[in-house]
């Protein structure tokens, strides 16, 4: 992808290389956001196909598309033109109430502000998170605490957001976002600190 004043595609999405069906994919997608002389066009024909198993990583100047493309891809906003194909259903075509639940059960999202529960343990935090995926109680705990051994948390797993570092922090928001075992990660400004010592699946 080229990155313009707005995100813009080098071309059509090409197939994975074994010939399987993209995990995830971006057919013609734009936003824009406000009408006439002051529209901003974020994301300008952007398309993108991530085969399951791939890591992508998007790179750009600040105000490039990245996020805009992101919300897009996470079923958080709606994109002005063109589809977004995940596990062959159109979250274009897909209600509010659908996305939503999408959303919880088979994608993992981590944002800049982390939004952690500050009252609640990092094991509380991803536990939460467990709850709205739908998972079973029972599986709570051991989910959770093998979530944050994963990322090296193991030993600050009653620790409260303010009693982590920034980076410890971001550790718990990546241990809430893949206890669930989604089908996709997405990641918003992942600092490389935090994922310093622990490795991708």
């Amino acid at each position: 992808m080229n990155m313009t004043d707005g995100m813009r595609s080098a071309g059509p999405p090409r197939p994975a290389a074994n010939g399987a069906a993209p995990l995830l994919q971006a057919i013609g997608v734009s936003r824009t956001f406000g009408r006439g002389d002051t529209a901003v066009h974020a994301l300008r024909g952007a398309n993108l196909a991530i085969a399951p198993g791939r890591l992508v990583a998007l790179r750009g100047r600040s105000g490039s598309g990245k996020t805009t493309l992101l919300n897009l891809l996470g079923a958080l906003d709606r994109p002005t033109e063109g589809r977004i194909l995940f596990q062959n259903d159109d979250l274009t075509a897909l209600s509010e109430r659908s996305r939503n639940e999408l959303r919880k059960r088979r994608m993992g999202l981590i944002f800049q502000s982390f939004a952690l529960m500050p009252l609640m343990s990092a094991l509380e935090n991803v536990e939460f998170g467990l709850r709205i995926a739908g998972v079973p109680q029972r599986e709570f705990r051991a989910r959770a605490e093998r979530a944050l051994e994963y990322v090296g948390l193991k030993a600050r797993m009653k620790h409260r957001p303010f009693e982590l570092s920034g980076g410890e922090q971001q550790r718990v928001a990546i241990a809430r976002a893949i206890a669930h075992e989604p089908a996709l990660l997405l990641a918003d400004e992942l600092r490389p600190s935090s994922t310093a010592g622990w490795g991708c699946r």
